[in-house]
């Protein structure tokens, strides 16, 4: 048989086989991505996407669709990894929700893949969109006592009169504190030091309601 004929046979059979594995529709690996995040955390990568390519020599692409108009998260288009490029905030949003796309490509330059060369040289040159996928992204932000509590006024007062020793212990004066931080990382506890306090509550004047700020006058 003619040497150029069998080489005719051989790339005309590579390249139905090419089409015939990349026929298959292109997809996510997951349809749901889920990852946590501490609301602390540095800029860098979060989160590595992957898809099912029928294909091995198709490009794809990567995008962020919805979900991402603050610019928190890039998403690299040629790898599918998703990065934080900047530090979340719980108390501002719990969760963030992406809606990510894939899409596949056929064409493109010479040399970038057998069946591609051959598409290329029927008259294809151009870059043609070979289907899509989407997926979504759940990124859960976990919250960090980073937020440090603070006194609504630096100097609380009051008097007491010689009267205020009757029906002791009684409530004088109550603080006010708050703490930027939500759940548990914001609540607060009180605490009392100083003159007229003691270790042995039987011989302090004045305590305080762990919870509450209240500042009582004991004796």
């Amino acid at each position: 048989m003619d040497p150029a004929r069998i080489l005719q046979i051989i790339t005309n059979s590579t390249w139905m086989v090419t089409k015939l594995v990349g026929s298959g529709p292109l997809e996510f690996t997951q349809k749901v991505y889920e990852t946590q995040v501490l609301e602390n955390t540095a800029p860098g990568p979060l989160l590595q996407l992957s898809v099912r390519v029928h294909d091995r020599g198709e490009a794809v692409s990567f995008s962020i669709k919805k979900g991402n108009e603050a610019g928190i998260f890039s998403l690299n288009p040629s790898t599918g990894r998703l990065s934080l490029l900047r530090p979340l905030d719980y108390e501002r949003q719990k969760q963030h929700e992406l809606l990510v796309e894939v899409t596949g490509v056929d064409g493109g330059s010479e040399g970038s893949g057998r069946g591609s060369s051959d598409i290329t040289s029927r008259g294809s040159s151009e870059v043609t969109s070979r289907g899509s996928s989407e997926a979504k992204v759940l990124v859960d932000v976990v919250d960090v006592n980073d937020h440090i509590p603070y006194f609504l006024r630096h100097l609380h007062e009051t008097q007491i009169t010689e009267e205020d020793d009757r029906h002791l212990p009684k409530t004088i004066l109550t603080v006010d504190a708050v703490d930027g931080d939500a759940g548990e990382h914001g609540k607060l506890t009180y605490r009392l030091s100083g003159d007229g306090v003691h270790e042995d509550q039987h011989l302090s004047y004045f305590s305080v309601d762990a919870h509450t700020g209240e500042l009582r006058l004991l004796r």
